[in-house]
């Protein structure tokens, strides 16, 4: 028997009906049984999961019903600044001590959750302790290491149970229940694990070229356009995190060399957030490059001169969190643009818009509404046309990181889209562009979050076939790009990833991304040069 206050539990658990006392296992020495994942700040380890960052949770694989039950865990932090959480989900009905988790947006299924923060009293760095919840009709006691530390009274269904790493970081040995459970309906429809080899070519100077890079400077999320002699490329990127200002480059060879800094309309030192260049044809036949950018209102700068002169940015109509980083050509010698902007079901809410132009890029339709998902939010789409031509696919982002990166597929030109699907593991990340390698493979080039991913927060290809992507099927191989060399808070990301990707007439794609290149420096902006026959020669080794 335990006392807290005048309450009184005895902590023998009593048989109860409808398999009550089972044991469910959810995490046995370190090892996943049952667990449903969010977030990216994630580690397997021999003896423990390891989850780090505010938005990183493990939640049990199902919940537990309102009869008696006893959860028991096993656990650890590494340091005094660690601040874990236990998190529950109770249909809403509040639970005294217990406050609403805030620090998650999305997905609705985590939205009203309710947290409580572990006491340091309770815990010694280094040290696994005991962390049990044992409930007697309405009455509930938790209990660290055999002591009794907060009662409470809660009769109702856990409809979610689970651990919050909030501050620091929590490792979780054991985690199971014994009493009856309830099933969730939340389920990834993806494995997390990645089975396909990995190529590091990160060390390999002599495939890297320095586009640009200044001291004490972060330069950001560079894009690239490719022209039509094969050999010029221009290549645009902000001073800054997304922003502020639109640089401006070009190369003459390839993407070898670079030019110094270009001169610019004044008002590109206004640009907001993560400018992308683009070519597009409109009647008659001319050719226009034309920079967007935004962060709200979306805004253009075009040239008609090969990228000679420019026109100071003006808004086009669009609106979006991050502009498309491709627009693709489609039939009647229309456009299609496909973007991320805010949607309006809670905060932190993303859905995917598109815009149509008939006119070469001087105007745009009315952007519409494509993609949003009830649980997930799709972000920051990359396109890409079947090699038959017949069907578009976008991959996209999972921001609320409870899901793989996702996809959807249009039949029609962009007139109706397929619901979102999970797409595998090992092509979840953020801001992927994709291109064809002469052998009608397709390449994926991205920032790796993948939850189990050995590579994650680096910028990584994924090397694959078109119907692999669309069939969520693991593809042939990935390739570790480039290392990014910061460090960063637990609860951030690899800051990089976000790249142009050209393929020049023999095969080489030119992936051109941002990341910290060299210990101790600021971001710069680098390139990096591969062809799959080369790699192709490695995975068979």
């Amino acid at each position: 028997m335990y006392m807290v206050g005048a309450f009184l539990v005895g902590l023998t658990f009593g048989a109860t009906n409808n398999g009550a006392n089972s044991r469910t296992v959810f995490v046995e020495n370190g090892v996943p049984k049952n667990i449903r994942e969010i977030g990216f700040g994630w580690e397997f380890e021999t003896e423990y999961i390891e989850i780090y960052g505010k938005k990183s949770l493990l939640y049990a694989g199902c919940g537990i019903g309102r009869n008696d039950f006893h959860l028991r865990a096993k656990l650890s932090i590494c340091s005094e600044n660690d601040k874990p959480h236990f998190v529950v989900g109770t249909n809403n009905i509040g639970i005294s001590g217990f406050q609403r988790l805030s620090y998650v947006f999305w997905p609705r299924e985590v939205l009203g959750h309710q947290q409580m923060a572990f006491s340091s009293d309770w815990v010694t760095p280094g040290v696994p302790f005991n962390f049990e919840i044992v409930r007697k009709g309405t009455r509930v006691v938790i209990i660290v290491d055999g002591t009794a530390v907060k009662h409470f009274l809660f009769g109702g269904e856990l409809t979610r149970v689970g651990f919050c790493s909030y501050e620091g970081t929590l490792r979780i040995h054991d985690f199971s229940v014994r009493g009856e459970t309830i099933p969730i309906d939340w389920n990834r429809t993806r494995p997390i694990d990645i089975s396909v080899p990995t190529i590091d070519i990160s060390d390999e100077e002599g495939r890297q070229v320095v586009v640009d890079k200044q001291a004490g400077q972060y330069l950001g999320h560079p894009d690239t356009v490719l022209m039509p002699d094969n050999r010029t490329m221009f290549c645009t990127y902000p001073m800054g995190h997304g922003g502020p200002a639109c640089l401006l480059k070009k190369s003459t060879d390839g993407g070898l060399t670079w030019s110094d800094r270009l001169p610019v309309p004044e008002n590109w030192v206004t640009a907001k957030n993560c400018p992308c260049i683009h070519r597009l044809i409109g009647p008659g036949g001319v050719e226009r490059l034309i920079v967007l950018e935004g962060n709200g209102d979306m805004r253009q700068s075009v040239s008609v001169d090969n990228g000679e002169t420019w026109t100071p940015f003006e808004p086009n109509g669009l609106h979006c969190i991050v502009v498309p980083n491709r627009v693709i050509p489609i039939s009647d010698g229309r456009y299609l643009a496909i973007y991320v902007d805010h949607g309006t079901r809670s905060r932190g809410d993303h859905v995917i818009m598109q815009s149509v132009t008939a006119d070469g890029g001087l105007t745009w339709e009315t952007q519409q509404l494509i993609a949003q998902h009830e649980d997930a939010l799709p972000d920051e789409p990359g396109v890409i046309r079947s090699p038959d031509g017949k069907q578009i696919a976008a991959v996209m982002r999972e921001q609320s990181r409870a899901y793989n990166a996702m996809f959807i597929t249009s039949d029609d030109e962009g007139q109706t889209w397929s619901e979102c699907r999970e797409a595998a593991a090992g092509v979840t990340g953020d801001r992927h562009n994709l291109a064809y390698a002469p052998d009608g493979r397709l390449v994926v080039v991205f920032r790796d979050t993948a939850l189990a991913s050995s590579t994650k927060f680096n910028f990584i290809a994924w090397v694959g076939t078109y119907d692999d992507l669309i069939n969520g099927r693991a593809g042939e191989y990935r390739v570790l790009l480039l290392r990014h060399q910061g460090n960063f808070p637990p609860e951030e990301y690899g800051d990089c990833g976000y790249a142009g990707l050209e393929v020049l007439p023999d095969g080489t794609f030119v992936a051109t991304t941002y990341l910290i290149h060299k210990p101790g420096e600021e971001h710069s902006v680098v390139s990096v040069r591969f062809n799959l026959a080369e790699l192709d020669a490695r995975a068979a080794d």
